[in-house]
């Protein structure tokens, strides 16, 4: 059966379902402009290495990942000359893990391979006894491939496997981690970076000169090692992780049980990476002159916020133009930053903000006068840091500033020289749809919504293996989800949750063992069902003192709006809870500002300013089962997690 009409069995949402067929087919109602002589391909010593696809099917993806402590990891940064991390961990001995590069429609099969010791050799260094799984962080997959606890028992460290199935159906930028005890994991380099792209329309694109011929991945993250440490600057549980150790060695930065209670929050890294490592002066990416230059760039780091901007070598800022990022190409390019209806986005316009597990799509021109041998860079500038996103008041220490660049590029000779040399505008338009999407982004805005449901109506359930005891299953049906701060620490709704059940001796872990332990993990009470195929209109509300990314496992979904709309409390409902219109504060008055999102895109993490609420729909679309089973739907059933 071709691809085309597979898709046809799975993909329910008529206006999606065109625009997968239209990608799949042909690419339809372009209008090609005159095609450009092939420039000389960059060069880039950053860049990193891409994932082997052993499977000769063409739709078929198919790799292996191996999970160890890496030997070599070089956190060197300029001047310093080689400093190797001790006690790293990676995906195939590389931070970043290998790139895994697919197209819409394709099976991807990956074995993972857990080598991490399974004896206890460094007492509280032992993350949760090392087991692992690995999310698809952002992909929209089948419920038993999304790489949770709750979806299958980790995997056991000393060599164990599992693998994972799934049919990639959007495009965009995503990435790998694990998810058991994730942070300091990541922290140590265990991530890597998946790209989707949009066949054949990104190649017309390219070809039609709108997009620069080359994406270049940039992994951005950092680490700290004990010999960065010091008192003044860092928690007391930072520093009595590293009492002792070698100044190479990285301390755990949020550990299950072993820090001192509250001095050991999740904090910002000392070392800023780029692709897995500091920028030092010979790392560079040539870009041929007359040409413009395309990032797909991810924030991996789990609590810093990269602001970007382009610079030249005389420092002025040039502009990031966002073309797309997680869902995939935007319609029309856009600068982001500025106000938005009345929300100030802390940022400038022309500026990027990624926050943690951010991904943006976006390219940069350089000006005509550029010349061959000179140095542009991308800058993450953050001197004064508005973001608060350690959520403890003051940022922490000196590591608030991101100073200097991510990236360095330099001008280099380029025959024939382009005429006119590469640009691109918020008013590129493309082809007889006036986008430059061939294919627009749909909009679920006006899809019949459905609802939450209350789970009281849902049977019972045995937590246990043998338990007597029929448990009711706790949930709410509320669709204001709200990101708190009282549970102690980061919650939501009030309430901490914690999923990892498989056998080990702390909190947050459970006691539950068998083969089907990960399905008898208790429910929480902030648990929202719903049933397949709904749409549901949604809010998150952040009422922290920090700024907070919020993220959906296993379903992208389309921001609506963002408000700072909030009841005065002179009503029946109480000060600060979202309101749109004074009727829904009891009598009491509704203050603030709105910003519809001007344009079509879906995206699984969005970042929250402290105040404001987000206002989303989501499709809970079927799609097939693990196995490449494409006449089959139920991959969409099951529990998948939100969080910041």
């Amino acid at each position: 059966m071709p691809l085309k009409d597979r898709l046809a069995s799975w993909i329910p949402n008529a206006t999606r379902r065109a625009r997968a067929f239209a990608r799949i087919r042909n690419v339809t109602g372009l209008s090609l402009l005159s095609l450009a002589l092939a420039s000389p391909a960059a060069a880039w010593t950053g860049a990193v290495d891409e994932a082997v696809d052993a499977n000769g099917d063409p739709n078929i993806f198919e790799t292996t990942l191996n999970v160890d402590r890496i030997l070599n990891w070089d956190v060197g940064k300029q001047g310093e000359g080689a400093v190797i991390a001790e006690y790293g961990i990676a995906f195939n001995d590389q931070v970043p893990g290998p790139t895994i590069s697919v197209k819409v429609g394709d099976r991807v099969i990956v074995h993972v391979n857990n080598n991490l010791p399974s004896n206890v050799v460094d007492g509280a260094e032992q993350f949760v006894e090392n087991f692992i799984t690995v999310h698809w962080h952002g992909m929209e997959l089948n419920n038993a491939s999304d790489g949770t606890p709750l979806t299958q028992n980790p995997i056991a460290p000393g060599g164990g496997n599992f693998d994972y199935d799934f049919i990639v159906t959007r495009p965009g930028i995503f990435w790998y981690h694990p998810h058991v005890a994730p942070t300091d994991l990541v922290f140590r380099g265990n991530y890597g970076a998946i790209i989707v792209t949009d066949e054949p329309e990104e190649s017309a694109l390219i070809n039609a000169g709108v997009l620069p011929d080359t994406a270049n991945v940039l992994v951005l993250s950092d680490t700290t090692l004990c010999g960065d440490v010091g008192a003044g600057v860092d928690p007391a549980g930072i520093i009595a992780m590293c009492a002792g150790e070698n100044a190479n060695h990285i301390p755990p930065v949020q550990p299950a049980s072993t820090c001192i209670p509250g001095n050991c929050q999740v904090r910002q890294g000392h070392r800023v990476l780029s692709n897995g490592r500091p920028v030092r002066d010979a790392d560079v990416l040539e870009v041929p002159l007359g040409t413009g230059v395309r990032f797909q760039a991810l924030n991996v780091a789990i609590n810093r916020y990269f602001r970007l901007h382009g610079q030249d070598s005389n420092g002025n800022m040039l502009n990031l133009y966002r073309v797309g990022g997680q869902g995939g190409l935007l319609d029309q390019p856009r600068l982001e930053g500025g106000s938005h209806g009345g929300l100030a986005t802390g940022f400038n316009e022309g500026e990027l903000l990624l926050a943690p597990a951010d991904r943006a799509d976006f390219v940069l021109f350089f000006p005509e006068t550029a010349q061959v041998g000179e140095v542009f860079t991308i800058e993450s500038d953050l001197v004064a840091n508005p973001y608060n996103n350690t959520g403890q008041g003051a940022i922490w220490g000196g590591l608030a500033a991101t100073l200097g660049p991510v990236v360095r590029m330099v001008i280099v000779a380029n025959a024939p020289e382009p005429d006119p040399h590469y640009s691109i505008s918020e008013t590129t338009l493309v082809g007889a749809s006036g986008l430059m999407n061939v294919t627009p982004q749909p909009s679920i805005a006006d899809e019949p919504l459905g609802s939450l449901f209350d789970s009281g109506l849902l049977p019972g359930y045995l937590p246990f293996a043998g338990s007597p005891t029929i448990l009711d299953t706790p949930g709410s049906d509320d669709p204001v989800i709200r990101m708190t701060n009282n549970a102690p620490g980061p919650s939501i709704d009030g309430i901490a949750g914690h999923f990892d059940g498989f056998p080990c001796e702390d909190p947050p872990c459970m006691d539950i063992e068998g083969d089907d332990a990960y399905q008898r993990i208790p429910h929480i009470e902030t648990s929202r069902f719903a049933f397949s195929g709904s749409v549901l209109e949604l809010f998150i509300q952040n009422q922290t003192g920090a700024e907070h990314p919020f993220h959906q496992h296993g379903f992208s979904f389309q921001p609506i709006s963002m408000s700072d709309r909030v009841c005065d409390g002179s009503g029946t409902v109480a000060s600060g809870e979202y309101c749109e219109t004074n009727s829904d504060c009891g009598g009491g008055v509704c203050n603030g500002n709105t910003w519809d999102f001007p344009y079509n895109e879906f995206v699984d993490n969005i970042n929250i300013k402290r105040g404001e609420t987000l206002k989303f729909r989501v499709e809970l679309e079927p799609r097939p089962m693990a196995g490449g089973m494409l006449g089959e739907t139920g991959g969409e059933e099951g529990r998948w997690v939100f969080h910041c």
